[in-house]
């Protein structure tokens, strides 16, 4: 049987993780010298309630190749095979995690896929991935259909500030953007892994017209 493994940037519903008995590897949050694990003892909404309350801007860091090992090790001795679907690595190094744990497993059946995505892109290609497994395709075959969603993904998005996703690194020519951002909105896209700055609209409401003009223009 084919095991679907992904990191909690996929945001999976509860009950999608326990009807498909997907395995979720968590991203760490560190606020100052606590450190959170991302949907274990950190829910969306407790993050947003201290955020608002931190001093400083809380950071995240991947998870580590021996959790990723303690996750397969099992699912292998039992004798499944495991497809593992992460966040781009572009802006986390959590599939270098997940590859130096494959490393760790010489010969096991698994598969790892960098999305170049997170958030509901990842979740969409978790998707396609349990739906294939269900319909018994094979881990090849899911790995090649995974790698054919990617290269036709296309993730929009508008933030209210580049601020954030400055400080922690997440974005790339999107720099460019920071010295006008008084009254404007980014729109920004996920390309080749990378976040990347698009257009510029001068409101929320604007921005999120444009964007589905933009998902139209490229259907």
């Amino acid at each position: 049987m084919i095991k679907i493994v992904t990191d909690s940037t996929a945001y999976l519903p509860e009950e999608t993780v326990r009807k498909y008995d997907i395995r979720v590897v968590p991203l760490c949050v560190h606020f100052g010298e606590k450190q959170f694990k991302e949907g274990v003892n950190l829910s969306n909404e407790q993050f947003y309630a201290r955020l608002q309350e931190a001093p400083e801007l809380p950071t995240t860091s991947q998870p580590s190749a021996g959790e990723f090992h303690e996750v397969f090790a099992p699912l292998i001795d039992a004798g499944h095979e495991i497809i593992t679907l992460t966040i781009s690595s572009k802006i986390s190094g959590t599939w270098n995690s997940a590859m130096a744990a494959k490393g760790m497993l010489p010969d096991a059946p698994i598969s790892v896929v960098d999305t170049f995505s997170t958030s509901v892109g990842l979740h969409l290609m978790v998707d396609a991935a349990v739906q294939a497994a269900a319909a018994g395709a094979t881990r090849q075959e899911i790995a090649d259909q995974l790698e054919q969603i990617k290269e036709k993904m296309q993730i929009f998005f508008v933030v209210d500030t580049l601020e954030y996703l400055a400080k922690g690194g997440r974005i790339g020519n999107g720099k460019a953007f920071l010295g006008t951002l008084l009254k404007v909105k980014p729109i920004l896209v996920l390309q080749e892994g990378a976040i990347e700055p698009l257009e510029q609209v001068r409101s929320k409401r604007k921005a999120t017209a444009r964007m589905l003009e933009l998902v139209e223009e490229y259907v």
